[in-house]
């Protein structure tokens, strides 16, 4: 009553919960059939902190190293264009014995905080040889995005 709301309406705002979300997709160069493509593990909008984890296979015959090209992107797909996204950080599974077969699974696993470190793990499967990186992301949205959610929020009423 002090504040001159109703009931109803300081219920409701105190039921109000707010979700950090991912402002950007995370993912990976990989083969989706015969084009290369980011694919995006962490998509714009998952809520953080956020994981996923996915397979993957070689691509060639007697493959010794598998590189990760790690990339960011606005979007929401999970399948994205490289020439779109942006590189960001890049690791390397070397060493791995006796070439690899074509299709070897490769593991990698994404795990963003709340902070914004992206932390990638990737595991060869038959060895369990293994690469890690670590990535301090910039996040945020750019000032057109800023501009469109100010333009949008001056239309919101609480009542």
């Amino acid at each position: 009553q002090d504040l001159g709301m109703q009931l109803g309406a300081v219920k409701k705002a105190t039921n109000t919960k707010v979700i950090n979300v991912v402002s950007q997709s995370f993912g990976l160069k990989a083969y989706v059939g015969d084009q290369e493509r980011i694919v995006n593990l962490i998509v714009k909008n998952d809520q953080v902190p956020a994981s996923a984890t996915q397979s993957f296979g070689t691509r060639e015959e007697n493959q010794t190293s598998v590189e990760l090209l790690i990339a960011e992107n606005g979007s929401s797909d999970r399948y994205y264009d490289i020439d779109k996204s942006r590189e960001i950080g890049n690791a390397e599974i070397s060493g791995l014995p006796n070439g690899l077969p074509e299709g070897s699974p490769i593991e990698v696993t994404f795990k963003l905080n709340e902070q914004g470190i992206l932390d990638i793990y990737a595991r060869e499967l038959s060895s369990g040889r293994d690469a890690k990186v670590t990535i301090q992301t910039e996040g945020g949205i750019s000032q057109e995005e800023f501009e469109e959610a100010r333009e949008r929020s001056k239309g919101l009423v609480i009542s």
